[in-house]
């Protein structure tokens, strides 16, 4: 089915601007695994994670959030995968990282509204997900950013035309779509899913849109709704005691609840994701007030929207710093408490290869084990920053005796090295490849013989320090021992 000249024409010139974002390698990254869940490791989802330190930290703000009501805190993304699973963590990973990209179009203090808003109707859709028993509100999540996030490109790279689409929403009272039809001569549900295709998200993402003629699906109501109650807040449609009256009795019907309101439903919402308070400093008051404002109808929603939302880049730059000492004591006691509940090998190995990334801070950690014949060591899991590195990468023939990972490995003990002193691996040119300076080797054992190893690497800064030698032989301990429970058998059919 070939698309329409007009969106071919206003996508050619978004892009010919320069205003139509590429999405970066983490978002391929995450929309492969969506694709592969079946071939997909949970470790993979975990090192794409990790390799960016401001969608880590929003990702276990979400996950901590009171809308999963964890019994303990999650410090770590491992432990967010494993708990709240797979799909939920790639979902809130991809819609995040969707999100953090687009913020480089928010570059005045209206554009700033409509990022913000963006994200507010995410979390809205899911609260009404997630009230309504949905069963993936993380999907609800990413379809309620996507439906927002093409004003914020349409507005940037046509702002004289935005505002003459925005002026037929306020004042005539158009909705989106008839507005965006008027200015552009294309409906706006096909300028979203023409810039989905353009960033080659998965289909389940696209099926949130709402087709141009079809007929509202479970995704679509929710996703609308929210953005309903949004642009009432944040002034991108006419608000007033009709309006929100209106949006709230969809709410109740939504959520087959008479007794709530629109108040209280979006002060759970608030409550629900932290990241509104971290990424825009809204608080619960500031919420409270903008739905009051929107209420009342008679002051511009929108200009009280943004004096409230301040910069997501000020909120970025505040992630909190963690003392790497304390964060390994962490991460020791969530590697004991799983040995001890037996937890899965798989799962104690995330939590490992986790430990070592954050803790050390290196470029890369490969875990390896013995081939089935015991004459390869294989890479299992690699976390770091180069995006086209696999762990299957890191291979060595324990045939080459002179190699200081084979040394290793016979002699059963830990060593830091400068990379260029000795030969670490028995193709020294991917060690010059992943421009290591320090390498840190550390086996593990499983019954006192060797089973795989740790190779932790960093590209400069200071060599690994005699503290950081003994955390990496303490994580290689625990994951030994977790094989051990497993029996001598299962350590040595595994590869």
């Amino acid at each position: 089915m070939e698309s329409d000249p007009k969106i071919v024409e206003l996508i050619g010139e978004m892009r010919r601007k320069g205003q139509l974002p590429a999405l970066d390698q983490n978002v391929a990254a995450l929309c492969h695994l969506a694709d592969n869940k079946e071939q997909t490791q949970t470790a993979e989802l975990t090192a794409i994670i990790l390799r960016d330190a401001a969608l880590t930290s929003a990702v276990l703000a979400l996950a901590n959030s009171a809308a999963y009501r964890t019994r303990a805190p999650i410090k770590t993304v491992s432990f967010a995968v494993i708990l709240l699973g797979f799909e939920k963590v790639q979902q809130l990973a991809l819609g995040l990282s969707i999100f953090k990209k687009s913020r480089e179009n928010a570059r005045s203090r209206e554009l700033y509204r409509l990022f913000v808003c963006s994200y507010f109707t995410g979390t809205v859709a899911m609260s009404l997900a997630r009230q309504s028993r949905y069963s993936n509100p993380e999907e609800i999540f990413v379809g309620g950013l996507l439906h927002q996030l093409p004003r914020l490109l349409l507005a940037n790279s046509f702002p004289e035309r935005y505002q003459e689409m925005e002026k037929l929403m306020m004042k005539d009272r158009l909705d989106v779509n008839k507005a965006c039809e008027k200015v552009f001569g294309i409906r706006y549900s096909v300028v979203t899913r023409e810039i989905l295709e353009c960033w080659n998200l998965p289909d389940s993402m696209k099926k949130t849109i709402r087709d141009v003629d079809g007929a509202l699906n479970e995704q679509n109501t929710m996703i609308i709704l929210a953005g309903d109650i949004s642009d009432m807040l944040f002034g991108n449609k006419p608000s007033g005691a009709d309006p929100m009256t209106e949006a709230e009795k969809r709410v109740k019907a939504l959520l087959k609840l008479d007794d709530i309101s629109m108040h209280r439903f979006l002060e759970t919402t608030f409550e629900a994701d932290d990241n509104l308070s971290r990424f825009f400093n809204l608080t619960r008051q500031d919420v409270e007030m903008m739905t009051k404002i929107a209420e009342w109808g008679k002051v511009s929603s929108a200009e009280v929207a943004a004096s409230l939302t301040m910069g997501f880049q000020a909120s970025e730059a505040i992630l909190e710093k963690v003392d790497p000492r304390v964060m390994i004591g962490q991460f020791f006691s969530e590697l004991m408490i799983g040995v001890q509940k037996r937890a899965g090998i798989n799962d104690i190995l995330m939590i490992a290869q986790e430990a070592l990334y954050r803790c050390l801070g290196p470029e890369c950690v490969f875990t390896a084990f013995y081939d089935k014949n015991r004459r390869f060591v294989i890479g299992r899991l690699y976390a770091g920053h180069n995006a086209l590195v696999h762990a299957s990468d890191f291979k060595f023939s324990m045939a080459d005796e002179e190699c200081l990972a084979v040394k290793c490995m016979k002699a059963s003990e830990a060593v830091s090295i400068a990379a260029k002193a000795e030969r670490i691996l028995p193709r020294q040119d991917f060690i010059q490849m992943l421009k290591l300076e320090y390498v840190m080797l550390a086996p593990i054992l499983c019954e006192r013989h060797p089973i795989g190893l740790y190779m932790v690497g960093r590209m400069g800064g200071q060599p690994f320090s005699s503290d950081e030698k003994s955390w990496v032989e303490v994580i290689a301990g625990h994951v030994g021992l977790a094989f051990e429970q497993q029996g001598k058998s299962f350590a040595a059919d595994f590869h």
